[in-house]
Order: C-alpha cells, then structure tokens, then sequence
C-alpha cells in the first residue's frame, strides 16, 4: 500500500475526514461464561489484556484525540483488571462505554462504577424476553437479575454529573 501524498491528506482534512480515529474499540478478554449461539468466540482458552498495555493503548488513543474508547470482550466484566481499566480510561477525559451481560456484576462494580460520570454502561440483550432473547443468546437471566442494579448505577451517575 501506497501512502498517501501531503496534498491527498490535506484535502481529506479540509473535507471532513479525520487524520486519526475518533473511537478506539479494545478487546481487554475473550473470556466469557455464556454460550451464546451466533457468537465465534467458542472453544478459547481465556485470555486477558495486560493492564500495561491497555494503558499504553488509551494514552496513545489520547494524544491523537481519540473521545470515545469502548471496553469489549467477551465479557468485560471477567477480566480481573476491570474496575482498574475502566478508570484508568476515565481518567483520560474520554467517554468510556462498554457493553455486559451482566454476569458477575457485584455491589464493587456498583459502588465503583457508579462514581464515573463519564461511563455508559450498556447491558447486552437481543429480545425483552427470555424466549425471543435465547433464540440469539445466552444470559438473559443474568440481565434480568442485574438490571436494578444497573439502574443504580445509571441514577447514581446521572446525579453526579447534574443530569437529573
């Protein structure tokens, strides 16, 4: 692959396109306890990315301007370095989302997480019901248990940071 020239990047720029991503998606494990049925991620042996190197990502991800960074998996919410992950990148000013089951989520994670005004923590369903959900997925047992305190933990950020 060719580089492109300087005029060929300054006329991107001047028309909108960005010289660097705006969003940075990591795959911090590939951990997860559930089997859903269209997932490729089957038969691994678990693994998780090092904190350093997830810190060494989210700084470079900054200095290039980088605002959104979302935390996957797998289950995010396996990786042991989570909770310490999560607030590494919030700490960058970036909005941080990640997406969960909801499996393994505890009163740590609420009482952590729901301090972190710039965290969307969105949980993963594919139907509002246990039927049409486990035609595509696993867990919906989790998301239901865990869905108040997932709301608690969405009131509590939206206080602090004056959205109520």
């Amino acid at each position: 692959m060719t580089p492109i020239s300087k005029s060929e990047a300054i006329y991107l720029i001047q028309h909108g396109y960005f010289p660097a991503p705006k969003i940075l998606q990591i795959e911090i494990t590939n951990d997860c306890p559930l089997a859903c049925p269209q997932c490729y991620k089957t038969n691994r042996q678990p693994s998780y990315m090092r904190p350093d190197v997830f810190k060494k990502a989210v700084d470079e991800a900054e200095q290039i301007g980088v605002y959104l960074v979302t935390l996957n998996g797998g289950e995010p919410l396996c990786h042991p370095d989570f909770l310490e992950m999560v607030t590494y990148a919030a700490c960058k000013q970036m909005l941080v989302v990640t997406y969960i089951s909801g499996f393994g989520l505890s009163q740590e994670h609420i009482d952590r997480l729901s301090c972190i005004t710039n965290l969307q923590l969105m949980i993963s369903m594919n139907g509002s019901t246990e039927e049409i959900n486990g035609l595509s997925r696993d867990g919906y047992s989790y998301m239901e248990q865990n869905s108040l305190m997932l709301s608690v933990i969405r009131l509590r950020t939206m206080a602090k940071s004056s959205l109520l």
